[in-house]
Formats: structure tokens, C-alpha cells, sequence
């Protein structure tokens, strides 16, 4: 028996992780869903007459049982998370872990100047970039934010949340061919997006037996075309 499952892209994006993402999450109903991503595409899932898209929540907080984490390795858009975190009723399921990085305006503001292929211009390079300055008095982790820090957790408190669940839901998002290491480049991603760095963002110690589902699509869609 396996400890969940964890979906990844395969390809570019938009190959409908999220629709396969609430469809797992719906019939593994899993203790905790985790995710670490940064604000850039949405994930979409259809449930009933509702259509739900998330940036920073994990589409598997539609289990109302579900703890609901946010990874070490998300960059995150405080307004985005907590909006979407009250719309799918997580509020008091939410942790996250306090080295997880925040974006704010400068950051966007800094990418919107770049003319680099495949930018979102979401901030979430130059979040991570602050963040690895590892500057004790000017830091942008998310237990110095005011409107995330209740919500945080450290170290100890988050990895008694993953191995304490029977099964656990894992999200990653971009794709495979967008991987700063193994995509394309330069027609790629920040950031390593392919299972096990997904894990790593996300705190998840390869002691899980996780299933691992890859999304595809016919006709894959063409970055910055």
C-alpha cells in the first residue's frame, strides 16, 4: 500500500495536472496535500457546476479532512493564498512552513524589466534570488510576513504533519521540458520542476511511497509563442 500519489507535468504545462490533481484527491482522500510552487499559471479542477483554479493552494483542499501545506520551496503570493485558502474553506487547515519565500512589488517589479524567454513576471526568480542572499536583516521569509505568520509552522511541527499522514497528496507544477536542468534552456523555468525536486520543495522525505502520475497532452502548448 502506498503512502499517495504525487502529479507532475510531463511537458510545458496546461496538460490538466489540476483536473487530474482533484480527481486523485477525490478518491484517495488524503490526510495532508502539499504543494511549493510560485504564483504563475493556475491549476483547474471542475467540481460539479463549480470550476475552481488555484496559484498557491494545492487543488487537493477540496478534501474538507485534508491539512493543507505549503513546502519550504514555495514562493508565495500572500494576497493569492490566503484568498484562495478562504474560498475552499482552509483557513484553519493551513501551514506554512516558515522558510517558504514571499514575493512582494519589488520583485515583480524587477522581472517585469527583464526580457528573458518564458518569464511569468510573477516575481518568483526574484524571490528565490533574496531569499539564497540569506541576509539576516533583510529577508523575505514568510515567518517575518504580517499577513502569513500565524499561519506558519517550523521544521519539526511540519515533518510531524508528513509522516504522520496514512496518505498524502503531492502537487507539482510547470513541466518536465521547462526544468532549469533538464528542460530546453534556455527556454525554461527558474526553477527544477521535475518528482524529486518537486519533493524536495515540498519536504517530503523519499521514505513516502508515493505513486507518481505524469500529466501529457496531444498537441503541447509553445512557450512565449
Amino acid at each position: 500500500m502506498t503512502d499517495g500519489y504525487l502529479v507532475c507535468d510531463m511537458q510545458f504545462g496546461s496538460t490538466g495536472k489540476g483536473l487530474l490533481a482533484g480527481y486523485l484527491a477525490r478518491r484517495i482522500q488524503p490526510d495532508v496535500v502539499v504543494a511549493a510552487w510560485g504564483p504563475n499559471a493556475g491549476h483547474t479542477y471542475v467540481d460539479g457546476d463549480r470550476k475552481i483554479v488555484t496559484t498557491m493552494i494545492p487543488i487537493g483542499a477540496i478534501v474538507p479532512k485534508a491539512m493543507v501545506l505549503i513546502g519550504p520551496g514555495a514562493t508565495i503570493n500572500p494576497e493569492s493564498l490566503l484568498k484562495e485558502a478562504q474560498e475552499l474553506n482552509a483557513l484553519d487547515r493551513l501551514r506554512i512552513h516558515q522558510n517558504a519565500a514571499v514575493v512582494n512589488t519589488g520583485h515583480r517589479s524587477a522581472e517585469a524589466k527583464l526580457n528573458k524567454i518564458g518569464t511569468t513576471q510573477k516575481g518568483t526568480m526574484e524571490a528565490a534570488i533574496q531569499k539564497m542572499q540569506r541576509d539576516e536583516d533583510n529577508n523575505n521569509l514568510a515567518i517575518n510576513d504580517p499577513q502569513l505568520s500565524k499561519y506558519c509552522c517550523g521544521t519539526e511541527e511540519y515533518i510531524d504533519w508528513i509522516l504522520d499522514a496514512k496518505s498524502i497528496g503531492v502537487e507539482g507544477a510547470q513541466g518536465f521540458s521547462l526544468s532549469i536542468h533538464h528542460g530546453l534552456y534556455p527556454y525554461v523555468t527558474s526553477r527544477d520542476t521535475t518528482p524529486m525536486q518537486i519533493m524536495a520543495d515540498c519536504g517530503v522525505p523519499l521514505s513516502k511511497d508515493l505513486h507518481i502520475y505524469g500529466t501529457l497532452r496531444t498537441y503541447p502548448i509553445r512557450v512565449s509563442n
